[in-house]
């Protein structure tokens, strides 16, 4: 009834006819019949020819049987009353083509009918007809045919109502899964992917919000159908589509993260346009921190204590390594009466940790002006004192040559190289971690105190940590203990090793970390209880 009243709105109602009837009692259309239905069969090699479209039932509400019994009558009636006629059948299930009398030819159109993956069968109907293509399609023949023949003879002398409707409840419901032999469709995956959101929400995030943590990777592909993380950023999404191997299909991997990029807003609890999507491919380079965008937007995010500025949009990076939270929750309980060194400084993020930590004193080296101007953004933001807080612009490893000469030592250290960097500027003409860690941990460690320690960080994930070159060191492996459990699909990528002065063992390093934590708990009781300690002036 709608669709004839939207035709007599139209205007069509000459042109369009619209019947209802079983698909096995179809007859050739404009043959004289006065209808598509029941209507007299034309067999003359002068009757007109036109293109058949349908979009049979994908057999979301209909039992495997029923639905194929619908395909084999809907291939017989192509075959017997439409001879020479072009046809189009969208399905979801490609191995039907057989029951329609047709084969699935390489090129066939792939398409979505809403969150159903289709392919658009093009063909000539016709009894014994192949696919539409530059040669004359042949004679169907052999297993493919006789598939056909048998789904149709399955059929009993009784069989339900086969037409071009499904009614719900009529017929028992099968999932997609099934019909796809195995494979959950795209709506279905989509629920899947939803559902694990919502576990992780409840499973990750709610102990990290009690601790005052609004940034956090909600999702890591956790499934296959959907290879991409989700970091949450207080109420933005920002994600991240891992590169897809050459064999997945392109277009469907586009059709898997259109699915999840609708479905995270409403799962999650933020506003639609609350989601930045990257495609993240293997960095060469300095390309991890090149710009996408100058759009200079600045989003806070909280971290207990800290407040930190992150950027969505503009690079690959967004300015805080979330897998790092537990190295600053280390620098913070370590970092009471201490001063602070931090090379490679990147945004300073470890240096805000160290200093709400009660460190004395810190310095921040990079050789980004665009990094240490954003550390100096959330220097400013968390309230610290500049003439405490201090950073310098400079190339690390010429700066480590040069600093040892003076006198000035650090109680704690932080190394986070790069895994690799080109950069202008640098004493060499690049930098790699898994070539150049030594050679960088020892020209640190000559700038420890005589009872200081050392952190050395790398992302990279094919690294080695030379520990019988650094024994002199007394090196202990952090990375599991702080690995967070949002990253730990990749512990490949994380790695913490703790360093302490030449002589000085890693049981005396240890006992200075725990009395110093010490230290930093009673100045945040002390804090409490007579006002917060002094940071400097307010920041913008």
């Amino acid at each position: 009834a709608l669709a004839r009243s939207g035709v007599l709105r139209a205007g069509l109602s000459r042109l369009v006819s619209i019947d209802i009837g079983d698909v096995r009692d179809l007859r050739r259309p404009f043959s004289g019949g006065g209808g598509t239905v029941a209507g007299t069969a034309g067999t003359s090699a002068d009757l007109p020819r036109g293109l058949m479209a349908t979009n049979p039932p994908y057999g979301a509400r209909m039992a495997i049987r029923d639905l194929d019994a619908l395909y084999a009558a809907l291939g017989d009636a192509i075959r017997r009353e439409l001879h020479g006629w072009r046809t189009a059948v969208l399905v979801a299930d490609e191995r039907r083509a057989t029951l329609l009398g047709t084969t699935v030819r390489p090129d066939a159109p792939r398409l979505y009918n809403g969150p159903i993956e289709c392919t658009l069968l093009l063909f000539a109907a016709g009894s014994g007809q192949g696919p539409v293509s530059g040669s004359s399609p042949g004679a169907l023949s052999g297993p493919e045919h006789e598939h056909s023949r048998r789904a149709a003879a399955d059929r009993s002398s009784d069989p339900p109502p086969v037409s071009g409707t499904e009614a719900p409840g009529d017929v028992p419901r099968a999932s997609s899964a099934a019909v796809t032999g195995g494979y959950p469709s795209l709506d279905e995956a989509a629920a899947q992917f939803g559902d694990r959101l919502r576990r992780n929400l409840r499973v990750l995030g709610r102990p990290l919000l009690r601790r005052g943590i609004d940034c956090y990777r909600l999702y890591d592909a956790d499934l296959p159908d959907f290879n991409l993380a989700v970091d949450l950023y207080a109420d933005w999404a920002h994600v991240q589509e891992y590169q897809a191997p050459a064999h997945i299909d392109p277009d469907k991997a586009a059709a898997r993260l259109a699915a999840a990029v609708r479905t995270i807003p409403g799962t999650v609890g933020i506003p639609a346009d609350h989601v930045v999507v990257k495609v993240r491919r293997r960095q060469k380079g300095t390309s991890q921190y090149e710009r996408l965008d100058r759009q200079d937007d600045y989003l806070e995010v909280r971290e207990g204590e800290a407040v930190f500025l992150v950027n969505l949009t503009d690079r690959i990076d967004t300015g805080l390594f979330l897998d790092q939270r537990l190295v600053r929750d280390l620098i913070a309980s370590s970092a009471s009466g201490r001063s602070f060194l931090n090379l490679f400084g990147y945004t300073g993020t470890a240096t805000v940790a160290a200093a709400l930590g009660e460190a004395e004193r810190s310095l921040t080296v990079d050789l980004s002006r665009a990094y240490l101007e954003w550390a100096e953004k959330n220097f400013r933001r968390n309230r610290l004192d500049p003439t405490r807080h201090r950073t310098l612009r400079t190339d690390v490893t010429r700066w480590l040559r040069e600093a040892v000469r003076e006198r000035t030592r650090y109680d704690l250290i932080l190394l986070g190289p790069p895994t690799f960097s080109n950069s202008a500027g640098m004493r060499r003409a690049t930098l790699d971690v898994q070539r150049d860690h030594v050679g960088l941990v020892r020209g640190a460690a000559r700038l420890l105190s005589p009872r200081g320690t050392l952190l050395f960080v790398s992302g990279a994930h094919r690294f080695t940590f030379a520990v019988d070159q650094l024994t002199a060191y007394s090196p202990i492996d952090l990375s599991t203990r702080t690995l967070p459990p949002d990253f730990s699909r990749r512990a490949r990528g994380h790695h913490v090793w703790r360093l302490s002065a030449p002589g000085r063992g890693a049981g005396e390093a240890r006992g200075d970390a725990a009395s110093s934590a010490d230290r930093a708990s009673r100045r945040r009781r002390d804090a409490h209880a007579g006002g917060r300690p002094r940071r400097g002036p307010s920041g913008p």
